[in-house]
């Protein structure tokens, strides 16, 4: 492997590792894979299938709906424009993919983390480059996989919730795990109490347990973050639990008990009895399709035209 590019780890954070939420620093800003130029190239390259224009509308509870959109006809510099000064949020999904320059470095940095944390063996690993406004606020959700967070441009804060208990109810979970709709989940201000909080800078990461809730504001710039998603077997049985409760709750009508009181080989039953699940497609009904309501193009607010108006 290359240089390092994970900076100031400790014997705290190995002990913390996957437990409680982790900040350290890293190298990635220094590179310069991540300037303007090469930004605006990714945009204008990445594939549209691997593309995500977002926008997040709130309510008065601080609850999402979130809409999908197209790239419509901007090229990559006009994207990054509209980025920088509108609502809108871009995920480039599996980044490494369209740049060989990012999965060399995603490559070391998961290296450094598995050199200084004995047994961290992931499964798997991709990488998202995510790009937002100002203004932009992503509201209170879980991922699937674990999520390593380096950031790279502007100013962000984000909380980081207990994966249990009220801020994880399992039915909440399994519904993410269902792919029901969004990974979005009920989210209620006194949560904040149990929150760990975390205003990151360029050259910050923040890594957290699988399934930890987590939301994040943009602090008045424009930013930038690369996303490392991964996979261990933790992950696998902690999804299995929560797509097969999942299932045996909404098609069986039974009320499985839930991650944290569900035993180890109750776990890996349950992991081996989503595969069989998944083979024969029996929540393919329930699967969320999400379907484009806007363009970006330019001249509209915000470069964002609504198809319903066009």
């Amino acid at each position: 492997m290359g240089q390092s590019v994970v900076r100031g780890w400790t014997d705290r954070d190995t002990k913390a590792f996957l437990k409680t939420p982790v900040r350290f620093r890293h190298d990635l800003v220094e590179t310069g894979v991540f300037s303007n130029e090469a930004l605006a190239r990714l945009l204008e390259t990445h594939p549209d299938e691997l593309t995500d224009v977002n926008l997040n509308e709130f309510n008065a509870d601080g609850m999402a709906v979130v809409r999908t959109g197209t790239r419509g006809g901007l090229d990559g510099h006009s994207l990054l424009r509209a980025a920088k000064e509108g609502r809108v949020w871009i995920n480039l999904r599996k980044v490494g993919c369209s740049d060989p320059k990012i999965a060399p470095l995603v490559d070391q940095a998961m290296a450094d983390l598995q050199a200084a944390n004995p047994g961290f063996r992931p499964v798997t690993v991709y990488a998202n480059l995510l790009l937002s406004g100002p203004t932009t606020r992503v509201p209170y959700h879980a991922d699937t996989p674990g999520v390593c967070l380096f950031h790279l441009v502007g100013a962000k804060r984000i909380w980081i919730y207990p994966n249990q208990g009220r801020t994880l109810p399992d039915e909440a979970m399994e519904a993410v795990a269902l792919r029901e709709g969004t990974e979005d989940l009920p989210y209620r201000s006194e949560f904040d109490e149990d929150a760990q909080v975390f205003d990151l800078s360029p050259g910050q990461a923040v890594l957290w347990p699988f399934n930890a809730p987590h939301r994040v504001d943009n602090l008045g710039t424009f930013n930038v973050s690369l996303s490392v998603e991964f996979m261990t077997w933790e992950g696998r049985l902690r999804h299995g639990v929560y797509y097969a409760n999942g299932t045996m709750r909404r098609r069986f009508g039974l009320s499985p008990a839930g991650y944290a009181r569900t035993s180890a080989p109750g776990r890996l039953a349950r992991w081996a009895l989503t595969g069989l699940f998944k083979r024969f497609r029996v929540n393919a009904a329930r699967e969320a399709v999400f379907k484009a309501d806007f363009d970006m193009a330019p001249g509209a607010r915000d470069s964002v035209q609504d198809r319903a108006a066009a």
